[in-house]
């Protein structure tokens, strides 16, 4: 597939155009991070990334259990994209640390109160707890 156009300005003219220009917005240590929730509505931890969208949030995000953890989850994953292109950021690197501890506890708190988020979560004792009733989204034990 030709990713290339001919010169618009010019049609005459051999040199061919790429059709997009990829530009990412320069992160650095430090930056400026919106909070969890806030995150998880915009689609990025980081503002300097919310462009062209900015200030499109998709919704108001209601914050409750299940949301919350969802929250967490996210931004973890977006400090891991981080992490993978400043692996030296001690900041964000002590951050990961505690984001992956904070998950595990609310991922366990969540469990305990609803049943498990996964199949792959351990059942407890002898009934596979997988396939119970109520359903996280059933909005029971809110």
């Amino acid at each position: 597939m030709d990713t290339f156009i001919k010169n618009a300005k010019n049609p005459g003219e051999d040199d061919e155009l790429p059709l997009a220009v990829g530009y990412v917005n320069i992160q650095g240590p430090g930056r400026k991070r919106y909070d969890d929730m806030q995150a998880l509505s915009q689609g990025t931890s980081f503002p300097a990334l919310n462009y062209p969208y900015a200030n499109k949030a998709a919704g108001p995000v209601e914050p409750d259990d299940l949301t919350g953890l969802m929250a967490l989850d996210f931004a973890l994953h977006e400090l891991v994209l981080y992490l993978d292109t400043h692996p030296g950021d001690e900041g964000a690197v002590a951050l990961h640390g505690e984001y992956s501890a904070k998950l595990a506890g609310a991922r366990r708190a969540y469990e305990d109160k609803y049943g498990p988020l996964s199949a792959a979560t351990p059942s407890k004792g002898t009934y596979f707890t997988w396939v119970s009733n109520p359903w996280p989204w059933d909005g029971q034990g809110k």
